[in-house]
């Protein structure tokens, strides 16, 4: 089955962001995947989108990929500085 791919933008507004994760369970459902309430609980907390809108640097863009068995959930903003996925550095 090929990946199955969505996305879209969001303001830098904190309210955006019971929205968008709103929208990640809904989309999700619509794919057909099977969700159970803890399933959704569990992706509306791992969508990081509160981080981005409230930290990041202008408009938010939130990218969604499925194929069986598995969901990745893109959260970028506008800083032009890309994240290294480092906490800390001592340099």
């Amino acid at each position: 089955m090929p990946t199955l791919a969505h996305r879209f933008v969001l303001a830098d507004e904190e309210r955006e962001v019971s929205f968008a994760r709103r929208k990640v369970v809904e989309k999700v459902c619509a794919w057909g995947a099977p969700l159970t309430d803890d399933s959704a609980d569990s992706i509306r907390l791992v969508a990081s989108i509160s981080s981005a809108v409230v930290h990041g640097e202008g408009p938010v863009t939130v990218t969604l990929y499925h194929r069986p068995g598995r969901l990745v959930i893109d959260v970028l903003d506008a800083n032009p500085r890309a994240s290294t996925g480092e906490l800390c550095s001592s340099r």
